[in-house]
């Protein structure tokens, strides 16, 4: 994936077919951690303590009995949840939905049901489990249709659910005294929950790595150990997505050589930008990067760490753009909190903006850093692309990228004056897109030879390059290709001798693939760039 003012190795992506919307249902390591779970919740049951009749006679008999029942209480709760995976019940409470839309006869009864699935659970499985059904939906509705249902159907719930379903979706009116009756574990799930929103505090929030916070409460540790219990299950439930990443080897930094993740779209047509005009010069460039995506596409594999959506690198132009993500939706800024990453906005250079919680450190990593951790986690990935393919969010990402393009004035002037066909302005554009300066390419253009000529003297490998043979490099071949649908694929021409040598005809030389020597090796194949 390419991105502006950022250079890159590596081939431009393409869209390519995905699974599609994720299913509920959860993978071995959700399933093996309730296990888990529920053979300590078990455990503490059998070796819960007999109350003897000597214990009955004791003035602090009903304080004990108390004491009992509501340690009872929470173990039952941890059976109950270990029983079940969280996104089975997502998966059951969409089949409700999908049967009271279809049959209007269960009415009331309904709701009542589906809600019964979560009375005897945790708040943190609770949180699961709307999360799951927020971003998947069901069979039928593969949108937040059953999220939206049960949520306006508290009213027929308990005040804990109740609580718990508007500290997902309207926890600014959450007042202390709605704690009041709650078990103090309950009252922190709950609170912590909402406290997701803040993590990033550089004070209040979780500790960031190497440097010193604010002294806490014993209290408001347990509630971070809380937080980041909530944000590794957040990522954990979207880990049974299915295999929608590729592998790629990342080229540079610290994970050089690790498997880094690319994703190119679920192949499903997205919405067009809410003010394209067609025919415009803004509709052609918004058509051209497409190559490298959907508005979903991740990369994280080449040297700008991690590019989201047609292109945005995070060491160049996608902060801002997350920025404007933000301020057009302020939910989805909400759901990558609670999944441990966010950009901060401050001024500084772009890729220093990050955040991302580690959670097996129980820290938040800070620009580059945060970057590097991102490149390898797939869990989190897949939770990035569930929010960003969600018709919640989908239609004001695709704005957001739209209105990101900027130009020159002149570059629409020409482009008004017919100077410059749609093939040549994509071209030009996506040539900026990939870390070239827009202007230069305005004032080279509209010819598209000496465009092609311009963009491949800036890839030059001077390794392979041999006197006046100059060879574009392999990654940077593959995207001068694609760009503007092969457009400059037309002005190559002739086919090197391999290796090439100071006999073979100079000029620029664009690799164009490989093929098989008389002895079976893989030879590379070069074109060169000149006047048809």
């Amino acid at each position: 994936m390419r991105s502006q003012q950022g250079k890159q190795d590596g081939p431009a992506q393409q869209r390519h077919p995905g699974a599609g919307n994720p299913g509920p249902a959860q993978g071995a390591s959700w399933l093996a951690l309730q296990r888990t779970a529920g053979n300590r919740a078990v455990s503490q049951v059998l070796a819960a303590p007999v109350v003897s009749r000597e214990a009955k006679e004791d003035s602090g008999f009903i304080g004990s009995v108390k004491h009992g029942y509501d340690l009872a209480a929470k173990t039952m709760a941890q059976i109950a949840d270990a029983l079940a995976v969280p996104g089975e019940v997502a998966g059951k409470l969409g089949e409700d939905y999908d049967r009271q839309k279809s049959a209007a006869a269960v009415g009331a009864a309904g709701i009542e049901a589906a809600l019964q699935r979560l009375e005897n659970r945790s708040a943190r499985f609770v949180f699961s489990v709307l999360q799951i059904l927020r971003s998947t939906g069901s069979a039928e509705s593969p949108n937040r249709a059953p999220y939206q249902w049960l949520i306006a159907g508290q009213a027929s719930a308990s005040p804990r659910l109740a609580l718990i379903f508007r500290a997902i979706s309207a926890p600014k009116g959450i007042a202390d005294a709605d704690y009041e009756g709650l078990p103090p574990e309950q009252a922190r799930e709950i609170k912590s929950f909402i406290g997701l929103s803040s993590w990033d505090d550089p004070i209040a929030g979780l500790p960031r790595l190497g440097k010193s916070g604010a002294a806490l409460t014993d209290e408001q540790k347990a509630q971070q150990q809380e937080q980041i219990g909530y944000i590794r299950t957040r990522r954990e439930s979207a880990s049974a997505a299915g295999n929608r990443l590729k592998d790629h080897k990342i080229s540079s930094g610290p994970n050089k050589d690790k498997a880094g993740l690319e994703y190119g779209g679920s192949g499903k047509a997205e919405p067009n930008p809410t003010k394209t005009v067609e025919g415009s010069l803004k509709a052609a460039i918004w058509k051209e990067l497409a190559a490298e995506g959907s508005s979903a596409a991740i990369n994280t594999y080449d040297n700008q760490r991690f590019t989201w959506g047609r292109g945005w690198s995070a060491l160049s132009t996608l902060p801002k753009l997350v920025q404007g993500y933000f301020k057009a939706d302020p939910q989805l800024r909400q759901e990558l909190m609670e999944a441990g990453f966010t950009n901060d906005g401050a001024a500084k250079a772009p890729g220093d903006s990050w955040l991302f919680v580690d959670v097996e450190r129980g820290v938040v990593l800070e620009g580059k850093a945060a970057l590097e951790a991102l490149q390898t986690n797939r869990k989190f990935a897949n939770v990035l692309i569930e929010i960003a393919e969600d018709d919640e969010h989908l239609q004001k990402m695709v704005d957001t990228q739209f209105e990101q393009i900027k130009y020159p004035k002149a570059f629409e002037e020409q482009w008004n004056a017919q100077k410059w066909t749609e093939e040549t302005a994509r071209f030009a554009f996506h040539c900026a897109h990939w870390g070239s300066k827009l202007d230069e390419a305005v004032a080279v253009g509209p010819d598209l030879l000496k465009l092609a000529k311009w963009i491949a003297a800036q890839r030059i490998d001077q390794k392979e390059s041999k006197g006046n043979l100059q060879v574009v490099g392999a990654g940077a071949s593959a995207t001068i290709r694609v760009m503007a649908d092969h457009a400059v694929e037309k002005l190559l021409s002739g086919q090197s001798a391999e290796p090439l040598s100071e006999h073979s005809e100079p000029g620029i030389y664009v690799q164009f693939g490989e093929r098989k020597s008389k002895g079976g090796a893989a030879v590379k194949v070069y074109k060169v760039l000149k006047a048809p």
